[in-house]
């Protein structure tokens, strides 16, 4: 028996380089950079001492034993799936992991559009509904019958 989408569930922890595979394009893409030179360029920033720049001194930390304790929130847009910040700490781990043999499991968050579906917003009722059409009461009635 197949429950369908409004069953699936999204992963609550992903590995560093899960993540990296997940998500299909980013806020932080310089112009004609693809996803592999970002991270590439991530793990390069997050080497340089700490202090002396974004995202500096991650990878030492990461290094010395400091988990990833913060949630990681993926964003899903028109534009795909994509990070809303932490890009230098999964970076840092995923190169951390492969030269380690080690897997690390980051807890991860979901924003915007999953493509599960969601019940309506309940927006505020100002006074009773208004009275259906003739017309729309068909199309109601029609809708409700195919859903049926």
């Amino acid at each position: 028996m197949t429950l369908g989408p409004q069953f699936d569930q999204l992963k609550l922890f992903m590995t560093p380089e899960e993540i990296k595979g997940y998500v299909n394009t980013s806020g932080d893409l310089y112009d004609g950079e693809t996803m592999d030179q970002m991270w590439e360029r991530k793990v390069e920033e997050s080497k340089a001492p700490r202090d002396t720049g974004h995202g500096s001194g991650v990878y030492d930390a990461l290094s010395g034993g400091k988990p990833i304790l913060s949630t990681v929130t993926a964003l899903h847009t028109s534009r795909g799936s994509e990070l809303e910040d932490k890009h230098h700490r999964v970076a840092a781990q995923a190169d951390i992991d492969a030269t380690t043999g080690k897997e690390t499991f980051v807890p991860m968050a979901y924003r915007g559009d999953s493509g599960i579906p969601q019940p309506p917003k309940k927006g505020p009722r100002h006074g009773p509904p208004k009275p259906m059409t003739t017309q729309e009461r068909e199309q109601a009635e029609a809708i409700t019958q195919y859903f049926l």
